[in-house]
């Protein structure tokens, strides 16, 4: 996440929040940590911003709130489940619509928060506890979420009723596999990335599902995608593990395809977003990136001691 003074927000996995500005002498970062007395802060993934804060799911402690501007927190944790299970409190994946941030869990729940209340008022349950990997708002008070496992990608409704399996216009239904992220990239079209070397778009209104395999734009069988994020320009960026990262237009065309060592430091992309410029900035290992919009220039920040960014971590 950048905010509207230019300050780059990531969430890593052991280090807290790590946090910076390219105009601060030395390009350096400074570390942020709700519990400065846990040596493991365990930020896990999820970050998502509101005008005056930001929003920070954490390993065992629920979700907190961080307000910009009095520089205060507010923690919430989410209500025990299964007897008590402590996994309940592993915040893996947020969404939000007008009114609620969605909160998806380690143990299959998912908690649907009032902002403005600042309560919980529905919580919907997964079967069998698989994790949550991603959650994406539909928008008229439904939410799509990817989890583990076989039937993979669930839709739940405002009311909590449960869908988990998907058909084509022709009728051919698609069993999606390990959902690992959900993009909303229009009102009820989606794009979907799971197991395979390849992502899905999915039109919830048409029932429109179609598939995408990253191997025809390079000579790599392997391009499993990490991440994935669309830009002011409705361009498409993937994030792979193992052949860099891949810029694709909305008709399917390869606009760019960055690659280590002639652009990167690392083929593996963990996570990707974009600043109020347009330029877009992603995680590898242990660095972040930045490359200019306007003329695909390449700068790196990589003045971490402990941090890294790993395939749980956060960029927003």
């Amino acid at each position: 996440y950048i905010d509207r003074y230019g300050t780059l927000w990531g969430g890593t996995w052991a280090g807290g929040v790590s946090y910076g500005n390219p105009d601060w002498e030395g390009n350096s970062f400074k570390v942020l940590n709700p519990y400065p007395q846990k040596r493991h802060l365990g930020i896990i993934g999820p970050l998502i911003t509101e005008k005056d804060g930001i929003w920070i799911g954490i390993e065992g402690s629920g979700f907190v709130f961080y307000n910009l501007q009095k520089k205060t927190y507010k923690h919430f944790k989410l209500p025990d489940a299964n007897g008590g299970n402590f996994r309940t409190n592993i915040v893996t994946a947020f969404s939000k619509d007008l009114n609620c941030l969605y909160i998806g869990t380690n143990n299959g729940i998912i908690a649907v928060f009032d902002r403005k209340a600042e309560k919980i008022k529905q919580i919907f349950r997964i079967p069998g506890e698989r994790s949550v990997m991603s959650l994406s708002a539909v928008g008229d008070g439904s939410v799509l979420v990817g989890t583990t496992g076989e039937k993979s990608l669930i839709k739940f409704d405002r009311d909590g009723k449960m869908m988990d399996e998907f058909y084509d216009r022709a009728g051919k239904r698609f069993d999606f596999e390990f959902v690992r992220s959900i993009e909303k990239i229009f009102d009820n079209e989606f794009v979907i990335l799971e197991r395979k070397y390849g992502y899905y778009r999915l039109n919830l209104e048409s029932n429109e599902i179609q598939f995408v395999d990253l191997a025809s734009y390079s000579n790599s069988p392997n391009d499993a995608i990490n991440c994935l994020y669309k830009d002011r320009n409705s361009q498409l960026w993937f994030g792979t593990n193992e052949n860099g990262l891949y810029r694709i237009d909305l008709q399917g065309k390869l606009l760019n395809h960055f690659i280590y060592p002639d652009q990167l430091n690392s083929n593996t992309i963990n996570a990707i977003t974009g600043d109020e410029h347009g330029n877009i900035w992603f995680s590898q290992q242990n660095n972040l990136t930045q490359i200019e919009i306007k003329n695909l220039k390449i700068k790196n920040y990589t003045s971490f001691d402990i941090n890294e960014f790993s395939l749980r971590s956060a960029l927003y």
